[in-house]
């Protein structure tokens, strides 16, 4: 008797505790089976498809505005789409409101396959808005042949020689930014060190005061070192300045204390741009000399010039 009681006691906690029945193991052999399969694919909206690109380019054109539903649903497609808005970017016959709607998907987008098409246009445009954005969307593909092709272009006498005083500034302008895109400004600064050169100086140093970092800093000191232009001496001063190396200021405030009044509004031009790292001591001074070389030259207060030099003086008078 008492073993029978033993045994239902024992029976009943196995019961209590779950561990008496068939169901729990059955319920959790049919879980198991149901989360091993596998799940419901759910469409991506914005998947890219040659359909779904030129139904809303399509609606694109349409738009009265160059931000549009057409023209963000084009962005959210992705890369793929970059071609068919290079064609529209273009292609001059179009109006500049539809080129604009694509270079406006295009500078979303950003990286693609492609900008040739971009750099053509743009060698063949007139100075305007539109060639300025061809040359910047070119650049922003981080096509390593189109980049090669624009930085060969920028020193080939079709521009050196060129009468369009405008030409080679929208080239360099493209590059602006270059240093924080290492895509580019790693692409940008192999190609100067390759092939710099003391002869149109001043150009590779326009490029590399828009792509140089601080890896690039004993190239550009050297470069500093051996230079026969004053403007490339003073642009190279600068950025060194920017990436670090304080003590490279000295050159552009002894800039603007000797020589021709060129090189001095050059020195200055400069320094406004380092501004804040002048030394303490010397601020009375660099004041008198950026106030000189600004009365010095007559278009200086009615330009772009004196803007520059009017901001850096309000900064030194702090």
């Amino acid at each position: 008797m008492k073993k029978l009681l033993m045994f239902v006691t024992m029976s009943v906690l196995l019961w209590a505790c779950g561990g008496g029945g068939t169901t729990t193991t059955t319920t959790d052999e049919t879980a198991t089976k149901d989360s091993s399969a596998p799940p419901v694919k759910k469409e991506d909206k914005n998947a890219y498809s040659p359909e779904k690109a030129d139904k809303l380019i399509k609606e694109m054109k349409a738009c009265e505005k160059t931000v549009c539903d057409a023209t963000l649903a084009l962005t959210e497609l992705g890369p793929k789409v970059g071609p068919k808005l290079e064609e529209i970017a273009a292609n001059a016959t179009l109006s500049k409101e539809e080129r604009r709607k694509a270079f406006f998907v295009l500078d979303e987008i950003g990286a693609f396959e492609g900008g040739q098409k971009l750099l053509e246009a743009a060698k063949k445009g007139a100075e305007d808005e539109m060639r300025r954005r061809l040359f910047k969307t070119a650049v922003r593909t981080e096509n390593e042949a189109v980049i090669t092709d624009l930085l060969d272009y920028y020193i080939s006498d079709e521009v050196l020689k060129n009468k369009d005083k405008y030409l080679h500034l929208d080239i360099a302008s493209a590059f602006s930014g270059a240093s924080s895109r290492p895509k580019i400004g790693s692409k940008v600064m192999a190609w100067v060190k390759k092939n710099y050169s003391t002869k149109n100086e001043s150009y590779y140093t326009s490029l590399i005061g828009r792509s140089a970092t601080k890896e690039d800093v004993s190239f550009l000191a050297k470069s500093l070192e051996n230079s026969k232009n004053l403007k490339a001496k003073f642009n190279l001063a600068a950025t060194l300045v920017e990436l670090g190396e304080k003590k490279y200021i000295q050159v552009l405030i002894d800039g603007m204390s000797t020589g021709d009044q060129y090189s001095k509004d050059s020195a200055a031009r400069n320094f406004a741009k380092v501004v804040e790292d002048c030394p303490a001591d010397q601020k009375t001074k660099v004041i008198a000399l950026i106030k000189k070389i600004k009365a010095a030259n007559v278009l200086a207060p009615l330009g772009i010039k004196g803007r520059v030099f009017d901001e850096a003086l309000k900064k030194l008078e702090k």
